[in-house]
């Protein structure tokens, strides 16, 4: 079990030097109910979540950049769910 949450939390952290450097503004919008705690594996979805934020802010010029996380439940299998970042 990893701690999503916090996980999107320290990413920001780590990433919000060279955010401000560019004057760019990073937020957090959550869709919906969103599980804290998700089973996946820890360490490649942190990377993925680095590698979006290094993007985004990369290929920001200014303005604001929305990290949005939502979860998408599947009718036919309901304990499976879709995270979307």
């Amino acid at each position: 079990m990893f701690d999503l949450v916090q996980s999107i939390d320290d990413i920001i952290s780590i990433n919000s030097q060279q955010a401000l450097f560019k004057d760019i503004r990073v937020t957090t919008i959550q869709m919906g109910q969103v599980s804290q705690f998700i089973r996946t594996d820890q360490g490649r979805m942190q990377q993925i979540l680095m590698n979006y934020m290094g993007n985004a802010i990369k290929f920001t010029s200014k303005g604001t950049i929305e990290v949005i996380v939502g979860i998408q439940r599947d009718r036919l299998m309901p304990n499976i769910a879709l995270m979307r970042i």
